[in-house]
């Protein structure tokens, strides 16, 4: 667009109502059950010499409980609302460089939006397809939003937290480091490379390819490596 109003005014909205139910069983304290409602809203202006920027709500409403409720309470049990997304994206030629509060999706690096609150990072991502038939990103987060605060709300942007496999908390004080590639030169042949640094906490490493034998069957094989 040639100014800012336009890009504002051509910019473009999109949005979900969602109706979540859950019941979880255990030995100890029996079943419980979890109704929420909620959805979200996103916005993003149309592109500006190279620039755009965006921004996303949502919001979750917690119904009814029943049971235990604090077995809710880290993952489901949030009424309130969340800026998830806040960022600006700088566009040119064959890369994209976003920067401020974002949804990931990476095999290392994700936010989960299996439940009402899509967990989100802050950071700067890189994106490059300079490489034929590759796609390449490099990441670095210094937050992240947890589905809830384990109080009821939606989660905030925090340096500390647990991961869903360990009661130790993770602090983000000098953040997290990724490079991820994604390769389709080889006909048939779908390849992922990554790999994370979480400064002073872990470090993993990711592969995996796949490949279409391309018979009638529509036969594919797929290996997996996780470090």
């Amino acid at each position: 667009e040639d100014t800012l109003k336009e890009a504002f005014q051509n910019g473009k909205v999109k949005g979900e109502l969602r109706s979540y139910y859950f019941q979880e069983d255990y030995d100890t304290t029996g079943r419980s059950s979890n109704l929420h409602f909620g959805g979200f809203l996103n916005y993003e202006t149309a592109n500006f010499y190279g620039l755009t920027a965006g921004a996303t709500f949502q919001v979750s409403s917690v119904g009814d409980i029943s049971g235990d409720k604090t077995i809710f309470a880290s993952d489901e049990d949030a009424s309130g609302s969340v800026m998830s997304e806040s960022f600006l994206t700088y566009t040119r030629a064959n890369t994209s460089i976003k920067a401020g509060r974002q949804f990931i999706g990476t095999p290392l690096l994700a936010g989960s939006g299996s439940r009402m609150v899509r967990q989100a990072f802050q950071g700067v991502t890189v994106v490059n397809n300079d490489i034929p038939d590759t796609k390449v990103i490099a990441a670095y987060v210094n937050r992240f939003q947890k589905r809830t605060n384990g109080a009821g709300n939606p989660g905030e942007f925090t340096r500390s937290f647990n991961t869903n496999s360990s009661s130790d908390a993770i602090t983000l004080e000098d953040g997290a480091y990724s490079v991820y590639a994604e390769n389709k030169s080889i006909t048939n042949l779908t390849a992922h490379l990554q790999y994370l640094n979480a400064v002073d906490f872990f470090k993993s490493y990711y592969a995996d390819a796949t490949y279409n034998v391309g018979t009638k069957a529509n036969v594919t094989v797929t290996g997996q490596y996780i470090g």
